[in-house]
């Protein structure tokens, strides 16, 4: 099973020139990034990062140049250095960490060694593409030149064929050796000590010194500026990310620092103590969040998603050119008179949409009949349940704007008598502007999701039919479904506490099953509680899990400020995704938030049940 849903589709497996044919450029985030200063790129898993890291690469900008007619390849104040972070980087650094833990040293230069050696690698991709562009002939005298200087700045071992080829050729080998020589002291409980000499330096200043010989050398480079683009920070070993994060604050007009990440970078105890983060947002660097929380990042989402899908749309169908005409907009009242088995001369259509026998009206009338406390609720306010319309300006605005969605909602289930558990299909999720907004800023989701919608559409070769409200629920809900799964499978998704397990399955199940209770199943309010607080007492571990759900991005971060922080998640303010609504069965809204501890100690006693708010184990 793929680690993350549409996992194919990650910017990370394409190549640069791939990136660039499938790219849309219409956010602001491009812009953002591309300029002369370090920068810090956060969102959860899928939501585009990679994607915009490597369209800063050369080779990605000659593409989209050529097909664009754009110059962004001269504009570009610098000259890109992409480094995909290896998660294997980790993994080593803990398995030499548990077999030496009495000898941080060496584990410090183990895992320093392969970073950097990994970094050098990266850096030659660059030069290598860089010299193609400046000279005809693959070994020119410059390049001998440059790789000889290379070999000696870099202290490797020859013989060394002189060539950017050779030098990676020899990086190659001793990222081999040091790993062999690895696996033997793990296996034989023995360290070794002799490193080559490339790990006692930092790779900070071995790529400073390769940039200058580089710009010494090849006359005709006009750009003086570097920018080591790290991608996936939050899977990097702890060590790199602090040093990352301080070089943040670096002065050097060498060298540029663009790095993604999650959209926050947790800073713990046991890590403080090592490391000093004095660079501080706008002042040392710029953040460029790309998640979907205010309505000028929705707007810009929307485009992309309708540039996206009619693209795609056009190359597989010729009757139709957009997505709008296979699945319509999201109607609200269209869903009503859908459902409601009544024939459509039982509605009337105008403007108002709280006038009498429109499909609002209808759903006022019948929810009052069937939910005794939204009953009292309109009473409460002044309103007739039996020809429920606005009064005045004032009620409409404060009250029925308020009450709409969430009533049609809620008369949905109501109606059918359905629990959150119920494998029922109820048509509400449907139409342009909801799977937009179900996709919650995640290019990798909507594109799958698009592609089902296509499959499912598609009647004949190059033809498709439009897809009803049910059809389109029921896609939804199985995509809901299988994310919630994925979820469940990924690697660290389980947490020990005491002699129970925790599955951020679980723990997300406990949250959806609160707010689906709170809109459903209580009293009627036009302001339930549909997003939570990570408060301080919740359990340490729980924590990480939370961390992990934000980094997959089951639980949006809504305070969006502070990019790096001392508490991590604790004591701000998150929901749910909005692709876990189908599975849930809650509303595509935002209301008021609840601590996330309160939502726990509501939930049904069980014996065999562990307390998420249980004391950390020391």
């Amino acid at each position: 099973m793929a680690q993350a849903l549409y996992d194919t589709f990650n910017a990370r497996y394409l190549t640069y020139k791939q990136v660039a044919e499938s790219f849309v450029m219409i956010s602001d985030h491009y812009d953002k990034i591309s300029k002369n200063n370090h920068t810090l790129l956060m969102g959860p898993r899928g939501c585009g990062k990679t994607t915009l890291l490597k369209m800063l690469t050369l080779p990605a900008l000659e593409k989209w140049d050529s097909e664009n007619q754009t110059n962004l390849y001269n504009s570009l104040p610098f000259h890109t250095v992409y480094i995909p972070t290896d998660i294997q980087w980790k993994h080593q650094l803990e398995e030499v960490g548990k077999k030496f833990p009495n000898n941080s040293e060496f584990t410090q230069f183990v895992s320093s060694a392969t970073v950097t050696i990994n970094i050098l690698l990266s850096l030659c991709e660059t030069f290598s593409y860089l010299i193609r562009k400046l000279q005809s002939e693959e070994y020119s005298d410059e390049e001998t030149k440059f790789c000889k200087q290379l070999a000696n700045h870099w202290k490797l071992r020859g013989p060394i064929i002189p060539s950017i080829d050779g030098v990676k050729i020899s990086l190659l080998q001793t990222v081999s050796n040091l790993n062999a020589k690895t696996k033997k002291a793990i296996l034989t409980s023995t360290h070794f000590t002799d490193f080559d000499d490339i790990v006692f330096h930092d790779f900070i200043e071995l790529v400073r010194i390769a940039c200058l010989s580089f710009e010494t050398i090849f006359k005709g480079n006009k750009v003086s500026r570097w920018a080591l683009c790290f991608d996936e920070l939050e899977i990097a070993p702890d060590w790199l990310q602090y040093k990352l994060l301080e070089s943040l604050r670096s002065s050097d007009q060498k060298i540029l620092f663009k790095l993604t990440t999650a959209p926050i970078i947790s800073l713990y105890q046991e890590v403080k103590e090592k490391f000093v983060i004095q660079a501080s947002e706008n002042n040392d660097f710029n953040v460029v969040r790309i998640w979907t929380t205010t309505q000028h990042e929705r707007t810009g989402w929307f485009k992309f998603c309708e540039e996206i899908a009619n693209k795609r749309i056009a190359k597989r169908f010729d009757n139709v050119k957009s997505l709008e005409e296979i699945i319509g907009i999201s109607d609200l009242d269209f869903g009503i008179v859908e459902s409601s088995g009544l024939p459509r001369s039982s509605f009337i259509e105008v403007k108002d949409v709280y006038a009498q026998k429109t499909p609002t009206w209808y759903v006022f009338t019948q929810l009052s009949k069937i939910d005794p406390s939204f009953r009292s609720f309109l009473l409460s306010k002044g309103i007739s349940p039996t020809n429920p319309v606005p009064s005045t300006g004032t009620q409409r605005n404060e009250v029925f704007r308020k009450m709409r969605q969430l009533a049609i909602y809620r008369y949905h289930f109501k109606k059918e008598n359905s629990s959150r558990r119920s494998r029922k299909i109820v048509p509400l999720y449907y139409g342009t502007r909801t799977l937009y907004e179900m996709c919650d800023g995640n290019p990798r989701i909507f594109i799958g999701f698009i592609d089902e919608i296509i499959k499912r559409a598609e009647s004949e070769p190059r033809t498709c039919k439009p897809l009803s409200i049910n059809q389109q629920a029921r896609i939804a809900t199985e995509i809901s479904s299988r994310y919630i799964a994925v979820l469940a499978a990924y690697p660290g998704a389980t947490v020990t506490i005491g002699n129970n397990d925790k599955n951020i399955k679980e723990l997300i199940d406990d949250i959806g099953d609160y707010i689906y209770n709170k809109l459903i199943n209580e009293d009627f309010t036009i302001d339930p509680s549909t997003s939570f607080k990570i408060d301080q007492d919740i359990n340490s571990k729980l924590t990480r899990l939370l961390e992990l759900a934000l980094y997959l991005g089951a639980i949006v971060y809504l305070d969006g400020q502070e990019a790096i922080s001392e508490k991590g998640v604790v004591d701000k303010k998150f929901r749910l995704s909005y692709i876990l609504s189908p599975y849930f069965r809650m509303l595509i809204r935002e209301y008021k938030d609840i601590n996330l501890s309160t939502i726990l100690k509501r939930l049904p006693k069980n014996p065999s049940q562990i307390s998420i708010l249980d004391q950390d184990e020391n």
